[in-house]
């Protein structure tokens, strides 16, 4: 019976440890404060490695500063995935690292002009995931990554291309379960 009862999902054996949760949905805040993204994850823990997809809505008004001051409307839509490896603990909670990827697509417009592209990155975060109680999800990270975007002028203006490294930050908040 120990090996059938240790089995994740069953309930543990009396005197056994609870190996804790197995799913987290996370939302990140400060997306919400200084991009205007929503952005939301989901991660399912298997022993040591926890794997993530997440989704993230942009939709606001913006404006530049300097001489060539602009301001108009962005929508993007972006799909992240990644893995995260736990050395120490049972995913989802404790130390990590790992890597991820993102798909994006973006829409500009400025009164006139209208840029729209796809875009890219790859990169990698270590940090640290608490399972706070049996169920609240506090997540702290930071890495970098490397990102190529593309964007499509109308009215007969030339592309824009961008690529680089960026930094990569991660402060989520949710449930584990």
């Amino acid at each position: 019976a120990g090996a059938v009862g240790a089995a994740r999902g069953a309930p543990p054996a009396e005197g056994a440890a609870d190996p804790g949760p197995e799913n987290a949905i996370t939302f990140e805040p400060l997306a919400v404060v200084f991009a205007r993204t929503i952005a939301v994850e989901y991660e399912r823990g298997f022993d040591l490695v926890g794997v993530h997809f997440g989704v993230a809505l942009t939709l606001g008004d913006f404006a530049t500063a300097g001489d060539n001051a602009q301001s108009g409307t962005f929508r993007g839509v972006a799909l992240t995935f990644g893995a995260r490896f736990y050395p120490w603990s049972r995913a989802p909670s404790g130390a990590f690292f790992g890597p991820f990827g993102s798909l994006a697509w973006v829409d500009a417009e400025t009164s006139d002009a209208t840029a729209s592209g796809f875009g890219w990155s790859a990169g990698a975060l270590a940090g640290w995931t608490l399972i706070l109680g049996r169920s609240f999800d506090l997540s702290l990270g930071a890495g970098a990554a490397w990102y190529d975007a593309n964007a499509q002028r109308a009215q007969g203006e030339s592309d824009t291309a961008r690529s680089g490294i960026q930094a990569a930050l991660r402060l989520a908040i949710g449930a584990a379960f």
